[in-house]
């Protein structure tokens, strides 16, 4: 039935989208911007672990950090394409540094946080505010205490003052389930409630308004926003085969849309991270795993790319292999797709990776990075552009 249901989904999609590419056909292809993507690292072997990579012009350079002693690199963003912000655990406690010349050399910022955004990794810069998401440890019954975000506080004074605006459900959520990001002009929050049957939500952070994203049949793993569409990576499950992936896509306002994410030789990649450049062009990865009677073997990673909304998807495998993990991927707008990867996921060592494609096809790059930690990645215009 969910088959019949996305193949009508995905004609009405490209029907939109070619709708729109045939009325814009007359306009002149405009210039690309030139994307930095920056990728935090931790280095286990070095006492000053946190480390910061820049990837631009096809060159991948370390950034230069202040002597930082024991610490580890948690969190990264863009507040505008050239001023990145450095979240690091120095001691237990978060730091924030900042950079002005576009991720080359970070600083310490001045930025004093409040005891309960001791431990924050998670920030977002909207005009004229800070928004941090607050990390506790909290008791979950049977589980004991793990690690949630439990609440947003914000800061209009460059962080001077800080207040807390809103508080998440009975136990928080989980770090990997939550993510800020803007949408049609919109500072957002996306966030899943750990311990509850609840769908997933996006929260208007100026105003408090929630909106459910109702997808059933359809188990979301990450969001992003691009322009004036919100885009969820998934999977559909079909038991007892493996889980089909799909994306959720809509503006704000419109009902969530499910797309099949279709072309791949099995195994199929279980979808987990997911970025659209623009409203059109996006790329959403995950392992492909193999089903052999009680247990499943990792094949390799595998990518879909999309250059009409989710309309229509070319299968790409950035890296073979049994024993990998996909943490993040960043879509550049001139084109380059970036994947972050580790190998040796078991016991005894590996290597985290930067796998470098291109959005027309041909073979990866592979970059090394230090340390088995997941990677995050952050490109320059995920940041609002300034107005010309």
């Amino acid at each position: 039935m969910w088959r019949a249901f996305f193949l009508a989904a995905s004609l009405i999609g490209g029907a939109a989208c070619g709708s729109a590419a045939t009325g814009g056909s007359s306009v002149p292809p405009q210039p690309r911007q030139v994307d930095t993507v920056l990728a935090i690292a931790n280095d286990p072997s070095d006492q000053d672990s946190a480390r910061v990579f820049r990837w631009a012009d096809g060159t991948l350079r370390g950034a230069d950090l202040p002597p930082l002693g024991d610490s580890l690199a948690t969190g990264i963003t863009y507040a505008t394409p050239g001023e990145a912000w450095l979240s690091v655990s120095i001691g237990g406690e978060a730091q924030l540094l900042h950079s002005s010349d576009d991720g080359r050399t970070f600083e310490p910022s001045g930025v004093v946080l409040p005891v309960a955004l001791g431990r924050s990794s998670v920030f977002h810069f909207a005009p004229g505010r800070i928004w941090a998401a607050r990390l506790a440890s909290v008791f979950a019954g049977s589980v004991g205490e793990v690690d949630l975000l439990t609440g947003l506080w914000s800061s209009s004074d460059d962080g001077s003052t800080w207040e807390q605006r809103y508080v998440f459900g009975v136990f928080g959520v989980n770090p990997n389930d939550f993510r800020f990001s803007r949408r049609g002009g919109r500072d957002e929050a996306y966030f899943v409630l750990a311990g509850e049957s609840e769908p997933s939500m996006l929260l208007d952070l100026e105003t408090g308004e929630r909106e459910s994203i109702e997808t059933l049949p359809f188990s979301p793993t990450r969001y992003v926003a691009a322009g004036e569409r919100g885009f969820v990576a998934g999977n559909v499950p079909q038991f007892p085969e493996p889980a089909s992936p799909a994306i959720a896509t809509a503006r704000r306002g419109e009902a969530w849309t499910l797309l099949a994410v279709e072309g791949a030789p099995a195994p199929a990649p279980f979808l987990w991270v997911i970025d659209f450049v623009d409203e059109l062009r996006g790329v959403t990865c995950g392992l492909r795993r193999e089903f052999l009677e009680s247990r499943s073997v990792v094949r390799g990673i595998g990518c879909f790319v999309t250059a009409d909304g989710g309309a229509t998807w070319d299968f790409r495998v950035p890296l073979e292999g049994d024993d990998l993990e996909v943490d993040d991927v960043a879509y550049a707008e001139h084109g380059e797709i970036v994947v972050a990867a580790r190998t040796g996921v078991a016991p005894g060592g590996g290597q985290a990776l930067l796998l470098i494609g291109r959005e027309e096809g041909g073979d990866w790059q592979r970059r090394t990075l230090p340390g088995r930690f997941p990677t995050r990645l952050v490109r320059s215009s995920s940041a609002t552009r300034p107005a010309p």
